[in-house]
């Protein structure tokens, strides 16, 4: 009997094991949490299967839990931003990046929402080791040999774009304003404006893949009617059509007062 016993907890704590060796590794795949902030974040640009995506030079870790490997592909959100950043790597193709913007997470999928950016200038090494010549002979100071050492790991921005980069504009807010979010036959949602019972045309917008999209969509499905909503959120430009990052989506009830 103890044999059975023992051979029963032996199988049971095995089984355990894959569940346990999955949870060790969680961060590893989760995506991380909706809205956390890049701030100066180095890496490539990169095109593939008609999208931009964002290639990071090191690893970025959620707050709390979440992980973007290094080298792995994170696709860009349509901005004006990125419409801009799209032209300087057209004309420097060897250029990287130093990236400010949001993460948003969608579908288990990151993503990210570029608001600023600066290009690295590329430097022949002898060149920049020539430029990193900063003790002289007979320096009565001298920099210590550590100190240089990090200084020549820097990055080197291109001087003329520390003014053109700050001019990266057309991004607006729309606050509380009222609508429905729906999906097109293309599968890309989008949201339309209540006109509240004028004669208006309703006017739509696409919405870019975030949280708030994802949990306002998951009430939609589960509502009995037509479910409206009040919306925040930062309405951007991108070849030539506006889009929407959503940063609040509240259910608006009519208690009888609007039609559905």
């Amino acid at each position: 009997m103890k044999k059975l016993i023992i051979i029963l907890t032996l199988a049971g704590f095995l089984t355990a094991l894959p569940v346990i060796a999955e949870e060790s590794g969680k961060d590893v795949s989760k995506p991380i949490i909706d809205g956390l902030e890049l701030k100066g974040a180095d890496g490539k640009l990169v095109h593939q299967n008609s999208k931009w995506h964002f290639v990071f030079d090191r690893d970025v870790k959620g707050p709390k839990s979440g992980l973007i490997k290094a080298n792995t592909q994170i696709t860009l959100l349509s901005s004006a931003a990125l419409e801009k950043l799209i032209v300087d790597k057209q004309k420097n193709p060897a250029s990287s990046y130093r990236l400010w913007g949001i993460i948003a997470k969608y579908d288990d999928k990151n993503y990210i929402f570029c608001t600023y950016f600066l290009p690295f200038a590329k430097i022949a090494p002898a060149k920049k080791a020539q430029q990193m010549q900063i003790n002289e002979p007979n320096d009565a100071l001298t920099i210590p040999d550590e100190i240089i050492n990090k200084l020549k790991d820097r990055k080197i921005i291109r001087p003329e774009q520390l003014r053109k980069g700050l001019k990266l504009e057309s991004d607006s807010v729309l606050i509380d304003r009222v609508g429905y979010i729906k999906t097109d036959r293309d599968r890309q949602a989008k949201f339309v404006f209540d006109a509240l019972g004028r004669n208006a045309k309703n006017y739509s917008i696409d919405l870019l893949p975030c949280q708030v999209l994802e949990l306002a969509q998951g009430k939609s499905a589960r509502a009995l009617e037509k479910t409206r909503f009040k919306i925040t959120g930062i309405v951007t430009q991108f070849s030539g059509k506006n889009h929407m990052f959503l940063q609040k989506a509240s259910v608006v009830h009519s208690y009888g007062n609007f039609s559905r």
